[in-house]
Formats: structure tokens, C-alpha cells, sequence
């Protein structure tokens, strides 16, 4: 009884050896490509158009803005991690930026960013709310007026 079932485990594990690693490479020869989103052309600001930007040196930036979009350098290093964008329409909470907080998107820390604006962020004054996730807190938090920055 015992020498039969070594018989058939090994013949199953024999099969096995041979068939699995040719059913991985067939699975890996018809995968498709993982679909990679086309990136919207965009003129980011270049070290000469730099000079217009606006100082926001509690959150290591420069900022500057047009009609629905909000450009962003990074001046040095933050000097915290995990830095998120928000614009709220009120001030940030003790632990929260706001139940009313639209997340911008995070900040490189590194390169030149663009981030597209809410449309009543033209009509409403509110404030840019810059978020660590690392320390649960706003780093920096700056009005921002109806219009953007002039």
C-alpha cells in the first residue's frame, strides 16, 4: 500500500514539475500590457518663469497659479514625509484638513507640479492646507484667495 502511493506521488510530482512551469510561461506570454495613462501636455513653470512664483516657505514651496490650475516647486528639502496638497474651503481641524478638503494630490518634494483646480476654488476663498500623513498634521496652511494668486 505504501510503495503504491510513492509510486503515484511521484509520478503526480513528476507531471507537476514538467507542467506548471509551462503553464506559467504560456501565462506570462499572453498577458496584456498593463494600460498606462496618456498625461495631458503640460508647460510646467522652467527656472526662468520661476520668478513669479509665490514664497510658501513653512511647506518648502514656491506656488504659482492660472485659471484652474496650480503650479508648485519645491524650494528644498520639506522636512516632512508624505506631504499631501489640499484646498478647503475653511481652515483645517486638529486632526483632520477638513471634511470639506479636496485633496490636490501629494507633493514630489523633488520636481515642478501641476494640479488642476476645483472649479469653486475660483469662486470661494479658501485655504491651500498642506498634510503629513507621517504626523497626522497640517505643516503649513495658507489663505487662498477667490481667483487664485496674483
Amino acid at each position: 500500500m505504501i510503495s503504491s502511493l510513492r509510486r503515484h506521488h511521484r509520478q503526480a510530482f513528476l507531471v507537476l514539475a514538467v507542467v506548471l512551469p509551462l503553464i506559467f510561461a504560456a501565462g506570462l506570454l499572453v498577458r496584456r500590457s498593463a494600460p498606462v495613462a496618456e498625461a495631458p501636455p503640460v508647460k510646467l513653470p522652467t527656472a526662468s518663469d520661476r520668478s513669479g512664483l509665490v514664497a510658501w516657505d513653512e511647506a518648502g514651496l514656491r506656488l504659482g497659479s492660472g485659471a484652474d490650475y496650480l503650479d508648485v516647486v519645491p524650494t528644498g528639502a520639506a522636512g516632512f514625509p508624505d506631504i499631501l496638497l489640499y484646498w478647503s474651503p475653511g481652515s483645517p481641524e486638529a486632526d483632520t484638513p477638513g471634511s470639506q478638503a479636496i485633496l490636490l494630490g501629494p507633493i514630489d518634494g523633488v520636481r515642478a507640479q501641476r494640479f488642476p483646480l476645483p472649479d469653486f476654488a475660483r469662486e470661494f476663498d479658501g485655504y491651500l492646507i498642506a498634510w503629513s500623513l507621517a504626523h497626522r498634521r497640517a505643516v503649513a496652511v495658507r489663505a487662498w484667495p477667490k481667483g487664485g494668486l496674483r
